[in-house]
């Protein structure tokens, strides 16, 4: 069941502010401006924006 509702969480993240929009997009280096930036583009409150910035960021460390 965790893993499911864990599935469905990185779903949402992912479909509310996919990847290849995030890519297009010139973030600002402060996080916090950056979560200000990205929540007012695709209408999502300011932590949910946070905390897919940290995926985003999370992942590209991983591929670098």
């Amino acid at each position: 069941k965790r893993y499911l509702e864990y599935q469905a969480n990185y779903f949402a993240y992912h479909f509310c502010i996919p990847t290849f929009m995030l890519r297009a997009m010139d973030i600002p280096h402060n996080l916090y401006n950056a979560a200000k930036v990205i929540a007012d583009a695709f209408k999502v409150p300011e932590l949910f924006a946070m905390t897919r910035i940290n995926m985003y960021f999370n992942k590209k460390r991983l591929i670098i």
